[in-house]
Protein backbone atom coordinates (compact mmCIF):
# COMPACT_ATOMS: atom_id res chain seq x y z
CA UNK A 1 0.00 0.00 0.00
CA UNK A 2 0.83 3.84 -0.25
CA UNK A 3 -0.23 7.12 0.58
CA UNK A 4 -0.42 9.82 -2.06
CA UNK A 5 -1.15 13.45 -1.57
CA UNK A 6 -1.89 16.20 -4.18
CA UNK A 7 -2.70 19.42 -2.76
CA UNK A 8 -4.10 22.25 -5.21
CA UNK A 9 -5.00 26.22 -5.26
CA UNK A 10 -4.74 28.39 -7.96
CA UNK A 11 -0.82 28.62 -8.49
CA UNK A 12 -0.36 24.79 -8.88
CA UNK A 13 -0.35 21.78 -7.82
CA UNK A 14 2.09 19.78 -5.44
CA UNK A 15 2.52 16.08 -6.05
CA UNK A 16 3.93 13.64 -2.99
CA UNK A 17 4.49 10.04 -2.64
CA UNK A 18 5.91 7.74 -0.49
CA UNK A 19 8.18 5.04 -1.30
CA UNK A 20 7.01 1.49 0.23
CA UNK A 21 5.77 -1.32 -1.92
CA UNK A 22 4.21 -4.58 -0.67
CA UNK A 23 5.34 -7.92 -2.64
CA UNK A 24 3.37 -10.60 -1.66
CA UNK A 25 3.39 -14.32 -3.30
CA UNK A 26 0.79 -15.64 -1.04
CA UNK A 27 2.45 -16.92 1.57
CA UNK A 28 4.68 -14.33 2.38
CA UNK A 29 4.97 -11.01 2.29
CA UNK A 30 8.03 -8.48 2.03
CA UNK A 31 7.46 -4.27 2.03
CA UNK A 32 10.65 -2.99 0.07
CA UNK A 33 11.03 1.48 0.64
CA UNK A 34 12.63 1.81 -2.80
CA UNK A 35 9.60 1.96 -4.96
CA UNK A 36 8.82 4.92 -8.21
CA UNK A 37 4.99 6.17 -7.95
CA UNK A 38 4.97 9.48 -9.40
CA UNK A 39 6.10 10.29 -13.01
CA UNK A 40 5.90 13.14 -15.65
CA UNK A 41 3.28 12.17 -17.93
CA UNK A 42 4.66 14.05 -20.47
CA UNK A 43 8.33 15.57 -21.85
CA UNK A 44 7.02 19.03 -22.55
CA UNK A 45 3.30 19.92 -20.69
CA UNK A 46 2.84 20.21 -17.51
CA UNK A 47 1.28 17.42 -16.51
CA UNK A 48 1.95 14.51 -13.77
CA UNK A 49 1.02 10.56 -12.62
CA UNK A 50 0.75 8.67 -9.72
CA UNK A 51 0.05 5.20 -9.28
CA UNK A 52 -1.22 3.30 -5.83
CA UNK A 53 -2.19 -0.48 -5.10
CA UNK A 54 -0.99 -3.14 -7.32
CA UNK A 55 2.18 -1.89 -9.18
CA UNK A 56 1.93 -3.74 -11.82
CA UNK A 57 -0.41 -3.75 -14.75
CA UNK A 58 -1.04 -7.76 -15.76
CA UNK A 59 2.43 -8.50 -15.71
CA UNK A 60 3.96 -4.93 -16.67
CA UNK A 61 4.84 -2.93 -14.42
CA UNK A 62 3.29 0.41 -14.70
CA UNK A 63 6.49 2.40 -14.82
CA UNK A 64 7.12 1.06 -17.91
CA UNK A 65 3.36 2.03 -19.40
CA UNK A 66 3.90 5.42 -18.20
CA UNK A 67 7.04 5.72 -19.94
CA UNK A 68 6.13 4.56 -23.22
CA UNK A 69 3.19 6.59 -23.36
CA UNK A 70 5.37 9.29 -22.62
CA UNK A 71 7.39 8.79 -25.66
CA UNK A 72 5.02 7.94 -27.73
CA UNK A 73 1.52 9.96 -27.21
CA UNK A 74 3.14 12.90 -24.44
CA UNK A 75 3.79 15.11 -26.98
CA UNK A 76 0.37 15.59 -28.18
CA UNK A 77 -1.54 18.17 -26.11
CA UNK A 78 -5.26 17.66 -24.28
CA UNK A 79 -7.98 19.76 -22.87
CA UNK A 80 -7.59 19.14 -18.99
CA UNK A 81 -6.65 16.43 -16.65
CA UNK A 82 -9.33 14.18 -17.40
CA UNK A 83 -8.40 13.71 -21.22
CA UNK A 84 -5.13 13.26 -19.78
CA UNK A 85 -6.30 10.09 -18.49
CA UNK A 86 -8.54 8.79 -20.93
CA UNK A 87 -5.59 8.89 -23.42
CA UNK A 88 -3.78 7.57 -20.82
CA UNK A 89 -6.46 4.11 -20.15
CA UNK A 90 -6.81 3.83 -23.92
CA UNK A 91 -2.94 3.43 -24.36
CA UNK A 92 -2.90 0.70 -21.79
CA UNK A 93 -6.01 -0.75 -22.93
CA UNK A 94 -4.52 -1.38 -26.24
CA UNK A 95 -0.37 -2.39 -24.65
CA UNK A 96 0.54 -5.20 -26.60
CA UNK A 97 2.89 -6.89 -24.28
CA UNK A 98 -0.10 -6.55 -21.34
CA UNK A 99 -0.25 -10.94 -20.18
CA UNK A 100 -3.73 -11.60 -20.59
CA UNK A 101 -3.43 -15.30 -18.71
CA UNK A 102 -2.82 -13.12 -15.73
CA UNK A 103 -5.63 -11.05 -16.03
CA UNK A 104 -7.43 -14.73 -16.06
CA UNK A 105 -5.52 -15.24 -12.61
CA UNK A 106 -6.39 -12.39 -11.45
CA UNK A 107 -10.07 -12.72 -12.54
CA UNK A 108 -9.98 -16.58 -10.77
CA UNK A 109 -8.74 -15.01 -7.22
CA UNK A 110 -11.33 -12.75 -7.62
CA UNK A 111 -14.44 -15.73 -8.34
CA UNK A 112 -12.63 -17.91 -5.28
CA UNK A 113 -13.13 -14.27 -3.41
CA UNK A 114 -16.95 -14.02 -4.05
CA UNK A 115 -17.43 -17.94 -4.13
CA UNK A 116 -15.73 -18.21 -0.60
CA UNK A 117 -17.66 -14.98 0.92
CA UNK A 118 -21.01 -16.30 -0.27
CA UNK A 119 -19.68 -19.90 1.52
CA UNK A 120 -19.29 -18.02 4.74
CA UNK A 121 -22.47 -16.33 4.64
CA UNK A 122 -24.17 -19.62 4.38
CA UNK A 123 -22.42 -21.41 7.09
CA UNK A 124 -23.38 -18.27 9.45
CA UNK A 125 -27.15 -18.18 8.35
CA UNK A 126 -27.40 -22.06 9.29
CA UNK A 127 -25.67 -21.77 12.72
CA UNK A 128 -27.98 -18.74 12.73
CA UNK A 129 -31.26 -20.67 12.14
CA UNK A 130 -29.98 -23.64 13.93
CA UNK A 131 -29.56 -21.39 17.36
CA UNK A 132 -32.56 -19.71 16.95
CA UNK A 133 -34.91 -23.00 16.84
CA UNK A 134 -32.32 -24.45 19.49
CA UNK A 135 -31.29 -27.34 17.79
CA UNK A 136 -30.09 -28.03 13.72
CA UNK A 137 -33.08 -28.60 12.20
CA UNK A 138 -32.85 -31.16 9.62
CA UNK A 139 -35.76 -30.25 7.89
CA UNK A 140 -34.60 -26.57 7.67
CA UNK A 141 -34.51 -25.94 3.34
CA UNK A 142 -30.61 -25.46 2.82
CA UNK A 143 -31.32 -24.28 0.04
CA UNK A 144 -33.65 -21.23 0.10
CA UNK A 145 -30.88 -20.04 2.70
CA UNK A 146 -28.34 -20.00 0.30
CA UNK A 147 -30.47 -18.69 -2.30
CA UNK A 148 -31.28 -15.96 0.48
CA UNK A 149 -27.84 -15.59 0.58
CA UNK A 150 -27.07 -14.58 -2.85
CA UNK A 151 -29.84 -12.55 -3.13
CA UNK A 152 -28.30 -10.41 -0.15
CA UNK A 153 -25.20 -10.02 -2.00
CA UNK A 154 -26.52 -8.91 -4.95
CA UNK A 155 -28.17 -6.27 -3.91
CA UNK A 156 -24.58 -5.10 -2.31
CA UNK A 157 -23.54 -5.36 -6.08
CA UNK A 158 -26.74 -3.90 -7.40
CA UNK A 159 -26.04 -0.56 -5.20
CA UNK A 160 -22.50 -0.37 -6.75
CA UNK A 161 -23.01 -0.04 -10.03
CA UNK A 162 -21.37 -1.73 -13.14
CA UNK A 163 -17.94 -0.18 -14.26
CA UNK A 164 -18.39 2.56 -16.59
CA UNK A 165 -16.06 0.80 -19.09
CA UNK A 166 -18.00 -1.91 -19.71
CA UNK A 167 -21.44 -0.38 -20.38
CA UNK A 168 -21.73 -2.03 -23.57
CA UNK A 169 -20.30 -5.46 -22.42
CA UNK A 170 -23.32 -7.97 -21.68
CA UNK A 171 -23.76 -10.30 -18.45
CA UNK A 172 -23.70 -13.35 -21.17
CA UNK A 173 -20.86 -12.36 -22.95
CA UNK A 174 -18.67 -12.28 -18.96
CA UNK A 175 -20.52 -15.48 -18.16
CA UNK A 176 -19.22 -17.19 -21.45
CA UNK A 177 -15.95 -15.71 -21.01
CA UNK A 178 -15.31 -17.36 -17.87
CA UNK A 179 -17.35 -20.22 -17.52
CA UNK A 180 -14.50 -22.50 -17.51
CA UNK A 181 -13.35 -20.16 -14.39
CA UNK A 182 -17.03 -21.08 -12.86
CA UNK A 183 -16.81 -24.77 -13.48
CA UNK A 184 -13.53 -25.14 -11.62
CA UNK A 185 -14.11 -22.95 -8.89
CA UNK A 186 -17.57 -23.83 -7.88
CA UNK A 187 -17.23 -27.29 -7.10
CA UNK A 188 -14.03 -26.63 -5.33
CA UNK A 189 -16.00 -24.07 -2.86
CA UNK A 190 -19.15 -25.84 -2.19
CA UNK A 191 -18.84 -29.72 -1.31
CA UNK A 192 -22.33 -30.35 -2.02
CA UNK A 193 -24.19 -30.85 -5.36
CA UNK A 194 -26.01 -27.71 -6.20
CA UNK A 195 -29.72 -27.58 -7.52
CA UNK A 196 -29.67 -25.50 -10.88
CA UNK A 197 -31.46 -22.86 -9.38
CA UNK A 198 -28.74 -22.62 -6.84
CA UNK A 199 -25.93 -22.49 -9.44
CA UNK A 200 -27.77 -20.32 -12.10
CA UNK A 201 -27.76 -17.63 -9.25
CA UNK A 202 -24.06 -17.52 -7.82
CA UNK A 203 -22.91 -17.40 -11.72
CA UNK A 204 -25.62 -14.41 -12.12
CA UNK A 205 -23.87 -13.23 -8.74
CA UNK A 206 -20.45 -13.58 -9.63
CA UNK A 207 -20.67 -12.13 -13.09
CA UNK A 208 -22.54 -9.19 -11.52
CA UNK A 209 -19.66 -8.78 -9.11
CA UNK A 210 -16.63 -8.77 -11.88
CA UNK A 211 -18.87 -6.26 -13.81
CA UNK A 212 -19.53 -4.11 -10.88
CA UNK A 213 -17.52 -1.69 -9.13
CA UNK A 214 -16.34 -4.25 -6.98
CA UNK A 215 -12.38 -4.65 -7.62
CA UNK A 216 -10.09 -7.46 -6.92
CA UNK A 217 -6.94 -7.43 -5.04
CA UNK A 218 -4.82 -6.41 -8.06
CA UNK A 219 -6.42 -3.30 -9.08
CA UNK A 220 -4.28 0.33 -9.15
CA UNK A 221 -5.18 3.53 -8.41
CA UNK A 222 -4.19 6.40 -10.80
CA UNK A 223 -3.93 9.89 -10.50
CA UNK A 224 -3.20 12.34 -12.75
CA UNK A 225 -2.59 16.09 -11.99
CA UNK A 226 -1.40 19.21 -14.07
CA UNK A 227 -2.57 21.60 -16.46
CA UNK A 228 -4.17 21.12 -19.78
CA UNK A 229 -4.69 23.26 -23.16
CA UNK A 230 -7.75 24.87 -22.02
CA UNK A 231 -6.34 25.17 -18.13
CA UNK A 232 -5.74 28.29 -16.49
CA UNK A 233 -6.14 26.54 -12.96
CA UNK A 234 -4.76 23.00 -12.25
CA UNK A 235 -7.21 19.86 -12.06
CA UNK A 236 -7.01 16.25 -10.65
CA UNK A 237 -8.08 13.26 -12.16
CA UNK A 238 -8.24 10.08 -10.54
CA UNK A 239 -9.40 6.34 -11.40
CA UNK A 240 -9.32 2.84 -9.79
CA UNK A 241 -8.08 0.11 -12.86
CA UNK A 242 -8.40 -3.61 -12.42
CA UNK A 243 -7.18 -5.69 -15.88
CA UNK A 244 -8.90 -6.76 -18.62
CA UNK A 245 -12.23 -8.09 -19.33
CA UNK A 246 -12.93 -8.79 -23.19
CA UNK A 247 -10.06 -7.06 -24.45
CA UNK A 248 -11.57 -3.90 -22.54
CA UNK A 249 -9.58 -2.17 -19.44
CA UNK A 250 -12.27 -2.20 -16.33
CA UNK A 251 -11.86 0.81 -14.34
CA UNK A 252 -14.21 2.81 -12.39
CA UNK A 253 -15.70 6.37 -12.94
CA UNK A 254 -13.32 9.05 -13.56
CA UNK A 255 -13.09 11.22 -10.55
CA UNK A 256 -12.74 14.68 -11.68
CA UNK A 257 -11.92 18.03 -9.52
CA UNK A 258 -12.60 20.47 -12.21
CA UNK A 259 -9.88 23.37 -12.93
CA UNK A 260 -12.35 25.90 -12.77
CA UNK A 261 -13.11 25.11 -8.69
CA UNK A 262 -9.83 25.93 -8.06
CA UNK A 263 -10.05 29.25 -8.72
CA UNK A 264 -12.06 29.53 -5.30
CA UNK A 265 -10.54 27.33 -2.87
CA UNK A 266 -7.79 25.22 -2.49
CA UNK A 267 -8.30 21.50 -2.44
CA UNK A 268 -6.15 18.41 -0.51
CA UNK A 269 -6.74 15.06 -2.09
CA UNK A 270 -5.49 12.03 -0.41
CA UNK A 271 -5.46 8.54 -2.12
CA UNK A 272 -4.37 4.51 -1.61
CA UNK A 273 -4.39 5.19 2.75
CA UNK A 274 -5.82 8.07 3.45
CA UNK A 275 -7.70 7.96 7.06
CA UNK A 276 -4.65 10.09 8.85
CA UNK A 277 -5.17 12.65 6.57
CA UNK A 278 -9.19 12.62 6.68
CA UNK A 279 -8.59 12.64 10.24
CA UNK A 280 -6.39 15.53 10.10
CA UNK A 281 -8.48 17.74 7.63
CA UNK A 282 -11.60 16.67 8.07
CA UNK A 283 -12.10 15.81 12.19
CA UNK A 284 -12.34 12.16 11.82
CA UNK A 285 -11.53 8.80 9.68
CA UNK A 286 -14.72 7.17 7.85
CA UNK A 287 -13.82 4.29 10.38
CA UNK A 288 -14.85 6.25 13.51
CA UNK A 289 -17.69 7.75 11.95
CA UNK A 290 -18.79 4.10 10.80
CA UNK A 291 -18.62 2.78 14.32
CA UNK A 292 -20.06 5.88 15.79
CA UNK A 293 -22.96 4.78 13.45
CA UNK A 294 -23.24 1.28 14.38
CA UNK A 295 -23.35 2.85 18.07
CA UNK A 296 -26.05 4.83 17.32
CA UNK A 297 -28.44 1.71 15.36
CA UNK A 298 -27.51 -0.58 18.76
CA UNK A 299 -28.28 2.22 21.36
CA UNK A 300 -31.39 3.00 19.98
CA UNK A 301 -32.99 -0.49 18.76
CA UNK A 302 -31.80 -1.18 22.52
CA UNK A 303 -33.31 2.05 24.08
CA UNK A 304 -36.63 1.25 21.86
CA UNK A 305 -37.07 -2.49 22.41
CA UNK A 306 -36.70 -1.68 26.19
CA UNK A 307 -39.85 1.19 26.01
CA UNK A 308 -41.37 -1.54 24.12
CA UNK A 309 -41.16 -4.16 26.50
CA UNK A 310 -42.25 -2.36 29.28
CA UNK A 311 -45.08 -0.64 28.16
CA UNK A 312 -46.93 -3.94 25.78
CA UNK A 313 -49.58 -5.09 26.70
CA UNK A 314 -49.86 -8.76 28.35
CA UNK A 315 -50.88 -10.42 25.13
CA UNK A 316 -49.52 -9.68 22.11
CA UNK A 317 -49.91 -12.23 18.64
CA UNK A 318 -46.86 -13.07 16.96
CA UNK A 319 -47.23 -11.19 13.94
CA UNK A 320 -47.87 -7.84 15.52
CA UNK A 321 -44.65 -8.81 17.79
CA UNK A 322 -42.93 -9.47 14.24
CA UNK A 323 -44.01 -5.96 13.37
CA UNK A 324 -42.94 -3.91 16.30
CA UNK A 325 -39.13 -5.27 15.43
CA UNK A 326 -39.60 -4.42 12.22
CA UNK A 327 -40.79 -0.73 12.55
CA UNK A 328 -37.46 -0.57 15.78
CA UNK A 329 -35.06 -1.72 13.37
CA UNK A 330 -36.03 0.60 10.48
CA UNK A 331 -36.20 3.30 12.99
CA UNK A 332 -32.94 2.95 14.21
CA UNK A 333 -31.07 2.72 10.99
CA UNK A 334 -33.28 5.58 9.85
CA UNK A 335 -31.29 7.42 12.80
CA UNK A 336 -27.69 5.80 12.07
CA UNK A 337 -28.31 7.05 8.09
CA UNK A 338 -29.36 10.60 9.23
CA UNK A 339 -25.81 10.48 11.51
CA UNK A 340 -23.94 8.89 8.83
CA UNK A 341 -25.00 10.61 5.51
CA UNK A 342 -25.78 13.68 6.70
CA UNK A 343 -24.67 14.98 10.37
CA UNK A 344 -21.37 13.87 9.85
CA UNK A 345 -21.02 15.14 6.27
CA UNK A 346 -21.98 18.12 7.44
CA UNK A 347 -19.72 18.31 10.50
CA UNK A 348 -16.87 17.25 8.01
CA UNK A 349 -17.95 20.40 5.37
CA UNK A 350 -17.70 22.78 8.16
CA UNK A 351 -14.15 21.78 9.87
CA UNK A 352 -12.14 21.41 6.44
CA UNK A 353 -13.58 24.98 4.86
CA UNK A 354 -10.99 26.38 6.92
CA UNK A 355 -8.16 24.27 5.59
CA UNK A 356 -9.45 24.68 1.70
CA UNK A 357 -9.70 28.85 2.82
CA UNK A 358 -6.18 28.75 3.86
CA UNK A 359 -4.54 26.51 1.17
CA UNK A 360 -6.26 28.88 -1.51
CA UNK A 361 -4.23 31.66 -0.22
CA UNK A 362 -0.89 29.64 0.09
CA UNK A 363 2.39 30.36 -1.69
CA UNK A 364 4.05 27.61 -4.16
CA UNK A 365 6.53 26.60 -1.15
CA UNK A 366 4.00 25.91 1.33
CA UNK A 367 1.93 23.55 -0.49
CA UNK A 368 4.93 21.65 -1.07
CA UNK A 369 5.71 21.68 2.53
CA UNK A 370 2.42 20.52 2.86
CA UNK A 371 1.97 17.68 0.47
CA UNK A 372 5.57 16.29 2.03
CA UNK A 373 4.03 16.39 5.53
CA UNK A 374 0.50 14.93 4.94
CA UNK A 375 2.96 11.53 3.39
CA UNK A 376 5.15 12.15 6.35
CA UNK A 377 2.46 12.42 9.22
CA UNK A 378 1.04 9.30 7.84
CA UNK A 379 4.10 7.22 7.90
CA UNK A 380 5.04 8.50 11.66
CA UNK A 381 1.54 6.86 12.28
CA UNK A 382 2.12 3.35 10.79
CA UNK A 383 5.37 3.19 13.10
CA UNK A 384 3.19 4.02 15.82
CA UNK A 385 0.50 1.04 15.24
CA UNK A 386 1.29 -2.61 14.79
CA UNK A 387 0.72 -2.09 10.85
CA UNK A 388 3.90 -3.47 9.41
CA UNK A 389 5.22 -0.70 7.67
CA UNK A 390 3.09 -0.13 4.66
CA UNK A 391 3.96 4.00 4.19
CA UNK A 392 7.34 4.75 4.62
CA UNK A 393 10.39 5.05 2.54
CA UNK A 394 11.79 8.36 0.73
CA UNK A 395 9.13 10.91 0.04
CA UNK A 396 9.23 11.82 -3.72
CA UNK A 397 7.31 15.35 -4.30
CA UNK A 398 6.72 17.54 -7.13
CA UNK A 399 5.49 20.91 -8.36
CA UNK A 400 3.39 21.33 -11.36
CA UNK A 401 2.64 24.89 -12.55
CA UNK A 402 1.16 26.31 -15.74
CA UNK A 403 3.99 28.08 -17.25
CA UNK A 404 7.14 26.43 -15.38
CA UNK A 405 6.02 22.60 -15.63
CA UNK A 406 6.91 19.89 -13.87
CA UNK A 407 9.30 20.62 -11.09
CA UNK A 408 10.81 17.93 -9.01
CA UNK A 409 11.27 19.08 -5.60
CA UNK A 410 12.69 15.57 -3.73
CA UNK A 411 13.81 12.66 -6.17
CA UNK A 412 15.04 9.27 -4.86
CA UNK A 413 17.90 8.10 -7.50
CA UNK A 414 19.11 4.70 -7.93
CA UNK A 415 22.35 6.19 -9.68
CA UNK A 416 24.62 9.03 -9.00
CA UNK A 417 25.56 11.47 -12.02
CA UNK A 418 28.92 11.57 -11.46
CA UNK A 419 29.00 8.02 -12.82
CA UNK A 420 26.93 8.34 -15.52
CA UNK A 421 27.64 11.16 -18.10
CA UNK A 422 26.78 9.03 -20.74
CA UNK A 423 23.28 9.13 -19.48
CA UNK A 424 22.48 12.39 -19.45
CA UNK A 425 24.21 12.65 -23.36
CA UNK A 426 21.37 10.28 -24.61
CA UNK A 427 19.10 11.68 -22.75
CA UNK A 428 19.53 15.17 -23.19
CA UNK A 429 22.35 17.19 -24.93
CA UNK A 430 26.58 17.23 -23.66
CA UNK A 431 25.60 21.12 -22.40
CA UNK A 432 22.50 19.90 -20.38
CA UNK A 433 24.89 17.16 -19.45
CA UNK A 434 27.58 19.04 -18.27
CA UNK A 435 24.77 21.24 -15.94
CA UNK A 436 23.37 18.33 -14.36
CA UNK A 437 26.52 17.04 -13.74
CA UNK A 438 27.74 20.20 -11.81
CA UNK A 439 24.05 20.16 -10.32
CA UNK A 440 25.21 17.11 -8.37
CA UNK A 441 28.75 18.16 -7.62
Amino acid sequence: MTTEIVVLNRLGVALATDSAVTISDGDRTKIFNTADKLFELSPVHPVGIMVNGNMDCMGVPWEIIIKDFREQCGRSQRRNSREWLEAFLKFVETYPTLNKSIADRNRLNQILNICNQVKDRFLDKILETSRKSGRLDKSMLVEDLLLSVIDTISKHYDSLHRADSLSDITADEVCEIYQGLYERVIPRIFERRLSEEEYNALISLITKGIMSTSFSDYSSGIVVAGYGSDSVFPSVASVEVDGLIKERLKYTTINTEDENNAGDIGRVFSFAQTDVTERLLGGADPEFIERTADYIEKSFRTLASDIEQKFRPRRVRESEDRTRSKIIAAAAKAVADEYLQKTSQELKKQLTIEFDRMIALMPKQEIIDLAEALVSITAAERKATSDEGTVGGPVDVALITKHEGFVWIKRKYYFDGHLNPRYFWRRYDPAAAAQAHEGQS
